[in-house]
């Protein structure tokens, strides 16, 4: 359900979204011109919200292009990400041993031991490094350092693939509506045996299939692209969550603790959180 409801509004961020990503590059650009970067003496490239941008050095519209991206939608994904484990329905913050990092949950709950719970990968008890609940062990950051990272490698890579996709990718899926168009029954302008494009896009008539293949036209690369470059920033969150995540910078290091209040489970010797009361126990404990 935190899924499902998190691409619902990823797909209703899309829209302000790119017009965001077009302001930051327009604004990028114009910076860019200030401070000397673009080279002016080889013509303009064309034109964004009303600005004239230059057309080289080229680096400068993909770095430009990356960080308006990362900066729009890669924070609006990353929202995303965050309310899939928050909302109702959805499985929450995980258990995460502090010893490997592993999730606790992932592996079916933890096993108890003589010296108390212990982690059902490394099989280490979860007292043995870590002190008990004390202000030796501090308060459970509101967002923790391994989340911050896994949300940085997600930004980033969703706004790589976003201005790829934008700048080689546009032309084909516009190219892809139109013959889906033509092959529905929708009539396109041809002049001299070019496409002509109307002031509502390149299918005229009155018709209601008119209107929404030149909707498609117009629109429907942007949230094609957007989709393709957040199924891309879903691949690395799996990535950096998944293999990655018992490594330094991306797994947890610390107490290990309940993935439900954040309660240390050092020398605990329940299944059963004290605080929240979460169900920690291996199924084959119950």
């Amino acid at each position: 359900m935190g899924a499902a409801i998190a691409s619902v509004l990823f797909a209703l961020l899309i829209f302000p979204a790119r017009y965001a990503v077009l302001y930051l590059t327009r604004e990028g650009l114009r910076l860019a011109t200030t401070l000397g970067v673009m080279d002016e003496a080889n013509g303009l490239g064309g034109q964004i919200l009303g600005y004239n941008y230059f057309r080289y050095p080229a680096w400068a519209h993909w770095v430009i292009g990356c960080l308006a991206a990362a900066f729009a939608l890669g924070i609006s994904f990353a929202c995303c990400l965050v309310v899939a484990h928050r909302i109702s329905g959805s499985r929450g913050r995980a258990t995460l041993c502090g010893i490997c990092g592993t999730d606790v949950d992932k592996h079916g709950g933890c096993t108890m031991t003589a010296e108390g719970l212990q982690c059902p990968s490394c099989r280490t008890a979860f007292g043995d490094r870590e002190h008990a609940n004390s202000t030796t062990v501090g308060e459970l950051p509101l967002v923790p350092r391994y989340v911050l990272s896994r949300l940085l490698a997600v930004i980033v890579s969703i706004g790589a693939a976003h201005v790829f996709l934008d700048r080689n990718m546009t032309m084909h899926f516009q190219n892809a509506f139109l013959h889906l168009g033509e092959a529905t029954g929708s009539d396109v302008m041809r002049l001299s045996g070019r496409i002509g494009i109307g002031p509502h896009g390149p299918f005229y008539g009155e018709s209601v299939a008119a209107s929404f293949w030149n909707t498609m036209y117009g629109y429907g690369p942007t949230y094609v692209n957007a989709i393709f470059a957040g199924l891309a920033a879903l691949a690395t969150y799996g990535l950096v969550s998944g293999p990655l995540g018992r490594t330094r910078f991306f797994g947890y290091r610390g107490p290990t603790r309940c993935g439900g209040c954040g309660y240390s489970l050092a020398n605990l010797n329940s299944f059963c959180c004290p605080e929240c009361g979460r169900n920690l126990a291996k199924e084959t404990e119950l």
